[in-house]
């Protein structure tokens, strides 16, 4: 058996962003975007969800290339804004701790790492370091086609 003294003490976070949310609104997040998560080892990116916050909205976004999910939330009370790309194992893991909780969840995040920090439960994780495409959602494309 191995001693509680063996283990390292992971460092704190440093220039953190501290943000609130209630723990129904993140579970239903996470379920609602999970079918769209992709798995290619060749774009880690696909394999996360990537959450976004602005103000009074909090939206996830998922894709594997073929499917595309993107779920905006209304929350009551204004935040700080996040983007961070929330890995699918860290993701499964939230979303089961969730199913448990009631009390608001606080996210804490440097851009490197992140922190959800729940009633009883820690869950510390790196997160993706790759940009995240962004939807257009208005093409200005002007074509020019001759009949020779």
């Amino acid at each position: 058996m191995i001693s509680t003294d063996e283990y390292t003490i992971p460092s704190s976070l440093d220039n953190i962003e501290e943000v609130l949310i209630e723990a129904i609104t993140l579970n239903t997040a996470i379920a609602q975007s999970m079918f769209a998560v992709g798995n290619d080892e060749l774009r880690p990116i696909t394999s996360g969800i990537y959450i976004t916050t602005k103000e009074k909205t909090f939206q996830c976004t998922a894709s594997d290339g073929h499917k595309l999910v993107r779920n905006t939330y209304k929350l009551e009370t204004p935040i700080k804004n996040l983007n961070f790309v929330l890995p699918t194992k860290a993701a499964k893991l939230i979303k089961s701790l969730t199913d448990k909780v009631t009390t608001p969840v606080t996210i804490n995040h440097n851009g490197r790492e992140a922190m959800f920090i729940f009633e009883n439960d820690t869950l510390r994780y790196r997160l993706l370091e790759e940009n995240a495409r962004t939807i257009t959602l208005s093409f200005h494309t002007e074509t020019t086609i001759r009949q020779l």
